[in-house]
């Protein structure tokens, strides 16, 4: 799983999220959403009135995400959107992540044949990683 933020102004880099080694699956969750936002976000409000959307996703609806998410924004005259579920086509950083993505497939074609796995995953973040620098 990566983050990515763009704003009208600004772009954050490309991060790659590892998973918590405290959940119970050792996926990315809430404290992993909540740490990259407070290290992105002030970097990238640069004046009222700017807005904030995320995907909805699990970890984005966490309590402590959301609870921050209203003490930052109400700190920074900074409105969150509150998106309808299952509307990706709505949210913008959607079409960025098809463009990288087709662009990745494009300069890395052999991606389409990797198996399944841990080292194909290592393998991959590296790539994107990389190629999201170049892209950016």
């Amino acid at each position: 799983m990566f983050f990515g933020a763009i704003t009208s102004e600004t772009h954050s880099g490309l991060e790659a999220l590892p998973g918590d080694p405290e959940s119970a699956r050792g996926g990315v969750t809430g404290r992993r959403i909540l740490a990259i936002l407070k290290e992105t976000l002030p970097t990238m409000i640069t004046r009222p009135g700017m807005y904030f959307a995320h995907d909805n996703g699990p970890t984005f609806k966490a309590r402590i995400v959301q609870n921050w998410l209203r003490e930052f924004a109400a700190e920074h005259a900074l409105t969150v959107v509150t998106w309808p579920a299952f509307s990706p086509d709505l949210n913008p950083i959607e079409n960025c992540w098809e463009v990288l993505k087709k662009a990745l497939e494009k300069q890395h074609p052999e991606l389409k044949f990797m198996k399944n796995n841990e080292a194909s995953a290592n393998l991959l973040e590296v790539m994107l990683l990389l190629f999201g620098t170049k892209f950016g």
